[in-house]
């Protein structure tokens, strides 16, 4: 399986013109304090685990209103029957400010904060992501590759962009950029990570 993320991976950097990154040893840049991000290895060890986007996701895209009660309610209830760690791909990642405002959101909602990002901050803090579909998914994928040995629960992409052809199947959710994430988009994710109504289901 981490051989086909190197794959992968590579792939969408050889495309984009850059080197893909050495699916032996999981090589990523290094942020400060020498960390991959900033992940609490403890959280995500042996966890599943949802990489998610925020604008057309956790609220329509055009919304003036950020974190609609819907979306948020359609990501508890993936979190609640799967036990998932949310790692953020966003390009609210970008800054700690927003990062902080996406982690308030989060637990306004009953939900946990973010363990992780795809990028990682530099010394001042700052996360520069791409803006693209190729470039999500590279980063998304490189993060997956690098955590592969700790985080062996499975793992789902929740996005509005189109990643379907860029990451592999099973593991990507696409939302409407003006609607959200929905109950469906929810059932989606739980069935591809295995939790608890997608097994009493099938019982």
């Amino acid at each position: 399986a981490l051989e086909a993320l190197g794959d992968a991976a590579g792939a969408v950097a050889q495309e984009a013109g850059e080197a893909p990154t050495d699916a032996s040893t999981g090589t990523l840049p290094i942020g400060r304090d020498g960390l991959l991000a900033f992940e609490e290895t403890n959280q995500l060890a042996d966890r599943k685990v949802i990489i998610l986007d925020v604008d057309g996701v956790l609220h329509p895209f055009s919304s003036t209103s950020p974190f609609s009660a819907p979306c948020m309610a359609a990501l508890r209830r993936i979190v609640e029957q799967t036990g998932a760690a949310l790692v953020l791909s966003s390009s609210w990642q970008g800054l700690p400010s927003t990062v902080a405002k996406v982690n308030a959101a989060l637990e306004a909602h009953g939900l946990p904060r973010v363990s992780a990002q795809t990028v990682c901050p530099n010394e001042a803090g700052y996360a520069s992501t791409g803006a693209d579909a190729r470039s999500r998914a590279r980063e998304i994928l490189r993060w997956v590759e690098a955590h592969a040995d700790r985080c062996t629960g499975g793992w789902v992409a929740i996005d509005d962009m189109h990643l379907q052809r860029l990451l592999p199947g099973g593991n990507f959710v696409r939302t409407e950029a003006e609607v959200g994430l929905t109950e469906a988009n929810a059932w989606s994710a739980v069935m591809m990570l295995g939790g608890s109504s997608a097994k009493e289901q099938r019982t």
